[in-house]
């Protein structure tokens, strides 16, 4: 009973992972598709893959339990279109991102993995968060979100050094621009302090939470769950 409750009856939870930029040429080229009135069955290249992956997400949450694919990591993220492109491609394969009593959904999870990116985070979750087509989303996982930061790749790209306090930066004033996002999602200006959602940040490598999706409330913030003020416009102070 205890392997039964830890694993169900899936065992392992499967990550999804692909880049931002196949995401787009998929999309583009599925556009493209439609508008010469050409099937996608008949469509070689990106789309093919992304629309392949997509159904068998849908096919395998239907056939098995659907804890067994909970998230879709996104790699080399900049911006929220990435996200939202995902959205899309998910939409137009039947791919149930929300989530309901018997399904965790799936768990677009960004993955920013330069300096630059890195620098820009806070400003691409806030408006993520407040997207009228992610917002619902985040609230049907009981706002819980994951985010990934690329400790290897931002070495890569700027050195240990200047990775490091990006690093930390990126954490901090993610914390801060989420409080205040939440602050403005329920509309109480007045509060001097925002309550925080629940965000975990995954240093490119997944950390096991077989129910994350059902309580939020258990997990807290890696780095502190820290309320930060906010401004009655939303931003930090």
């Amino acid at each position: 009973m205890r392997k039964l409750r830890s694993f169900g009856f899936h065992l392992h939870v499967l990550d999804i992972r692909q880049h931002r930029e196949v995401h787009a040429k998929a999309l583009e080229a599925i556009e493209q598709d439609r508008k010469r009135n050409r099937k996608q069955e008949n469509s070689f290249g990106p789309q093919q893959d992304v629309t392949e992956t997509l159904r068998t997400i849908a096919q395998i949450k239907r056939a098995y339990p659907a804890s067994a694919i909970t998230r879709y990591v996104i790699s080399g993220t900049e911006s929220e279109q990435d996200v939202l492109v995902l959205l899309e491609l998910a939409k137009r394969n039947s791919v149930r991102m929300a989530r309901s009593h018997e399904d965790p959904g799936v768990m677009p999870v960004p993955l920013f993995e330069s300096i630059a990116s890195l620098r820009r985070s806070p400003e691409v979750m806030r408006r993520l968060w407040q997207h009228p087509e992610y917002a619902p989303l985040l609230d049907s996982w009981q706002r819980w979100q994951e985010v990934m930061l690329g400790y290897s790749d931002s070495n890569k790209d700027g050195g240990m050094l200047t990775s490091t306090w990006e690093l930390y930066k990126a954490h901090r004033e993610l914390i801060a621009k989420l409080s205040c996002a939440y602050s403005m999602a329920v509309e109480e200006p007045s509060a001097a302090v925002a309550v925080p959602l629940t965000l975990r940040f995954l240093p490119n490598r997944r950390a096991r939470s077989p129910d994350s999706f059902v309580s939020p409330n258990r997990a807290k913030f890696s780095t502190g769950n820290i309320p930060m003020p906010c401004s009655r416009n939303g931003t930090s102070n």
